[in-house]
């Protein structure tokens, strides 16, 4: 044993001590390295995956959320530069999918509540049945939380109304109002439902009366394009990258 060691560290010096003209030992045989490994299903390769996409995940979340809230919040200045109430602002809605998780692939959806909204984003021609009865303004009297009184509405709060056929012009609905004695028309009574009212009501029926229109008959209405809930949607969209880079940073 002691031989064969001497003779293995007199073969590395002589190696270390080879002159440049000299050759290196020539090594024989196939010096490729292999390595094998295996897994069990379940373990490795999912541990890896999950590592990888976690933070992914996270990112992609994150970022999506902030762009709904972005198309949210654009969209809703623009039905509030339209003339809109706060409830028809409040009622656009963003949600994220997953809810509650964090996904490699998040979806928002952008919707809003009044099932009719879509024709002020658009906008769209209106057919009537014949009909669209339109109010005239100055002459009808406002209902219960500020809005205008339907025909069937006015008919049974305040009084009937008569269908006015012209030959120069759209038919109108006429209701017969009462008139003061120099015969200008009174204010037309309340549409509330409480004593006063009906007391009111039963007042105008037996006053002298005049017909003014109420409603005007017109085939179809065209309403134009009154928001851009869209264009706010793809703005918010285009942001999505660069929502994305900040968290994936932050992560």
């Amino acid at each position: 044993m002691e031989i064969l060691g001497r003779r293995v560290v007199e073969n590395l010096l002589r190696l270390r001590a080879l002159r440049p003209e000299e050759k290196s030992p020539k090594i024989q045989g196939n010096t490729a390295m292999k390595l094998t490994f295996s897994y069990k299903p379940g373990e490795f390769a999912e541990t890896i995956f999950a590592n990888v996409t976690k933070p992914i995940a996270k990112a992609a979340t994150a970022a999506m959320r902030d762009t709904a809230d972005m198309a949210k919040g654009a969209g809703r200045e623009s039905i509030a530069s339209a003339g809109f109430s706060s409830k028809w602002q409040n009622a656009l809605r963003a949600t994220v999918y997953p809810r509650g998780a964090d996904s490699m692939s998040p979806a928002a959806f952008i919707s809003h509540k009044v099932p009719y909204a879509g024709v002020f984003e658009n906008g769209a021609t209106i057919q009537g049945h014949p009909r669209l009865w339109l109010p005239i303004e100055a002459n009808l009297p406002l209902a219960a939380g500020g809005r205008r009184l339907t025909p069937k509405q006015f008919a049974q709060s305040v009084g009937p109304l008569r269908l006015l056929i012209r030959s120069n012009g759209p038919p109108l609905l006429v209701a017969d109002v009462p008139v003061g004695p120099a015969g200008g028309v009174l204010a037309l009574p309340s549409a509330a439902n409480s004593r006063k009212g009906r007391r009111a009501r039963g007042a105008y029926t037996k006053q002298k009366t005049r017909p003014l229109p109420v409603f005007v008959g017109v085939p179809a209405v065209q309403i134009g394009k009154k928001f851009a809930i869209s264009a706010a949607v793809r703005t918010a969209a285009a942001a999505f990258p660069g929502f994305y880079a900040s968290h994936i940073k932050e992560g």
